[in-house]
């Protein structure tokens, strides 16, 4: 979920609706957090400094400008955050890392020759 707030707010607040059910992720530039939310969400709309509390989308995951440097076949730096992962699945996506960063030295190690 996204939430919102009308201002910024302090510490304790976010405190007190971690007691609520809220639980921070990440800040989110212009007083927004991605949170988790076990809570009573009609509560904490209610409350006189939230602004909104709506589903995060997926589309909202990736930088529309992505698109256009895959477009382009440029090199992207991507930064991927991941929230509770198992040590099953943390494991598995090291593996796919190093599987795909040695396929890259590879390809281009072929093209010096």
């Amino acid at each position: 979920m996204l939430l919102q707030f009308q201002k910024p707010v302090k510490k304790q607040y976010r405190k007190d609706l971690s007691q609520k059910g809220v639980k921070f992720i990440s800040y989110i530039p212009e007083n927004a957090w991605l949170v988790k939310l076990y809570g009573d969400k009609e509560e904490i709309i209610s409350e006189d400094k939230v602004r909104s509390l709506i589903p995060y989308k997926p589309s909202y995951k990736i930088d529309p400008k992505i698109g256009d440097k895959i477009k382009s076949k440029s090199i992207i730096k991507v930064k991927v955050n991941l929230f509770e992962l198992s040590p099953k699945v943390k494991r598995g996506l090291k593996k796919i890392w190093h599987n795909q960063e040695e396929s890259w030295k590879e390809k281009h190690r072929n093209k010096n020759i």
